[in-house]
Parts: structure tokens; sequence; C-alpha cells
């Protein structure tokens, strides 16, 4: 019990922190101006967290746990390995657009004041793109895309989707999900991918066959903290 009060003390502090952080910006934030939204002492807050860095890095942990569950839940049910490459950038695509204030703030103003919100990012990346790895990987071993190279194509992959992050956020991209049948049906021709087009928006690409329906187990097997190999 006492666990579970701690528990919603801490969301209800993190989500008012969420709220302050998109609302003020990094810098102008302060441990009382969250105390103050969550209704609770300052000194309350720093029994959770030390300090405003580690309250925003645990925003940021946060967030990266919601990306890695939202990929994994679109890519549930997918029929092919293909499919499912398609699906994980819908995952991610839906997680951030959930919470556009707070990924400007994440994305644009706390890296440069705070190192380790960089590197909390750097690891997302690096995460994501050992993800798409392993799908390449496999499709290649299937015949579904002709020989490249995995670790290469995969963070041409990710950082195609970062730039359109970055234009999103700094107010280029307007809406996010309206690019993502464009970004997917790029990044699927680059690939090689079989009938690789532009897929209807909420659409992934679809080539299913018994062969690349061995991924399916082990999405199955997902779990929603990272992305080790049996966590696909």
């Amino acid at each position: 019990m006492e666990a579970e009060k701690r528990l919603e003390k801490e969301t209800m502090i993190l989500d008012a922190a969420e709220r302050v952080f998109a609302a003020r910006g990094y810098a102008a934030t302060t441990v009382k101006d969250v105390a103050q939204e969550a209704g609770v002492a300052t000194g309350t807050v720093y029994l959770y967290f030390p300090s405003k860095e580690e309250l925003f890095l645990a925003l940021i942990d946060r967030g990266t746990r919601a990306v890695l569950e939202g990929i994994v839940r679109a890519r549930q049910g997918k029929p092919d390995v293909i499919a499912k490459l398609a699906a994980s950038l819908e995952g991610a695509v839906r997680a951030f657009s959930a919470h556009r204030d707070l990924a400007r703030v994440a994305l644009l103003q706390a890296p440069g004041a705070l190192p380790a919100c960089e590197e909390r990012l750097a690891q997302l990346h690096r995460l994501f793109a050992d993800y798409v790895a392993q799908d390449l990987e496999e499709a290649r071993a299937a015949g579904l895309i002709p020989p490249l190279d995995a670790r290469v194509a995969a963070w041409a992959w990710v950082g195609s989707f970062a730039e359109i992050l970055l234009a999103w956020v700094r107010g280029d991209v307007a809406d996010l999900e309206e690019v993502l049948p464009g970004l997917v049906a790029y990044n699927l021709r680059g690939i090689g991918a079989p009938g690789s087009r532009q897929p209807q928006r909420g659409q992934a690409a679809r080539s299913a066959g018994p062969a690349e329906r061995r991924s399916a187990g082990r999405d199955q097997a997902a779990a929603p903290g990272g992305f080790a190999a049996g966590e696909r």
C-alpha cells in the first residue's frame, strides 16, 4: 500500500512537471513551480527527485518508455518483418505526437543545458537503430530485401525519423502523423522492400509470407522496457 501511494505521488509530480516544463521551458522552470502545479510542498518534490535536473531526466525516461511501448504495440499483429518495420515508425510517431510541447523542450532546450539529457536521447536513438538493424537482418535473410549493410541502413532509417521530428518541434512540419506515410514509403524504398510505395495514412506496408513470420513470436513476448533481442 505504501509503495502504491508513493508511486501515485511520484506520477502526480511527474505529470505536473511535464505541464510546467512544456509551458515554461527548461531554464525558466523551478522545482517550486512544479510543486505548486502538483499541489504539494516544494520539499515533497525533493523527497522524490533531488534536483530539477533529476526531475527532468525522470520525465525523459518516462517518455522513452512510452516510445518503446508505442513501438511494441504498433508491431503487434503485423504479418511480416517489413510491415513491422513500417509499424515501428508509426508507433514512434504516435508516441511523440502525444507530447509535442515536452518533446520541444527535450529536443531543443534541455540538451544544451543538461548534457545527461542529450545522452538519454542518444541512447533512445541507439536502441531504435538496434531494433531496426535486427529487422533488416531478418528481412535480408528471408530474401525480402536485397543485400545491404544493416547497421548503416538502420542509422539512416532512424536518422530520417529524427530529422522529421526536429522539423516538427521547430514548427516546420505542422502534423507529424500527416507526413508519416511519406516517411515510411521513403525508407521502404531505401531498403528495396518489395512493392514499396506511399501507403495510405495509418497503414503499414504489407508483404505476408511464411518465411518472414518468424519474428511474430518475439513481438508476442515483447517487454516494454527496451529492445533486447528477446523483447522484439
